[in-house]
C-alpha cells in the first residue's frame, strides 16, 4: 500500500511538472512474471496495477518478427492504432512501406513520422 501511494504521488508530480512546463511524459511499466504455482505463471505490472493506471494514454511496445511496433492501447483521444518504427542514429523514425500498392521494401521515412 505504501509502494503505490509513493507511486501515484511521483506520478502526479510528474504531470503537474508537465502541465506547467508543456513536456511529455512518459511512464515505463515493465512486465514480469509472477509464479501461481506448480507450472502456472502470468504477465503482471512489474510496478503494479495502480501504475498502470496513472497514465492517460498507454502506448505497448513489442517486437514482432524481430521489427518493433507501438500499439496505441489507452487513449482519451486516439483510436487503437499500431506503428512500426525503427530506432536508427538519428532517433525513433516510423516505417513507411516502399513500392506501388504498400508491398516491397520498407524504409525509415524520412522525417520521422508515422
Amino acid at each position: 500500500a505504501h509502494r503505490a501511494r509513493v507511486l501515484t504521488q511521483m506520478a502526479q508530480d510528474f504531470m503537474n511538472i508537465a502541465e506547467r512546463w508543456g513536456l511529455a511524459v512518459v511512464f515505463i511499466n515493465q512486465v514480469t512474471t509472477k509464479v501461481l504455482g506448480g507450472q502456472d505463471a502470468k504477465l503482471v505490472p512489474a510496478l503494479g496495477e495502480s501504475w498502470g493506471h496513472a497514465a492517460s494514454t498507454r502506448v505497448i511496445l513489442y517486437w514482432q518478427d524481430n521489427e518493433r511496433y507501438a500499439h496505441v492501447y489507452k487513449s482519451p483521444c486516439l483510436p487503437p492504432a499500431t506503428a512500426h518504427f525503427l530506432i536508427t542514429a538519428d532517433g525513433v523514425r516510423g516505417v513507411r512501406p516502399c513500392g506501388a500498392g504498400g508491398g516491397g521494401e520498407k524504409r525509415a521515412a524520412p522525417d520521422g513520422g508515422f
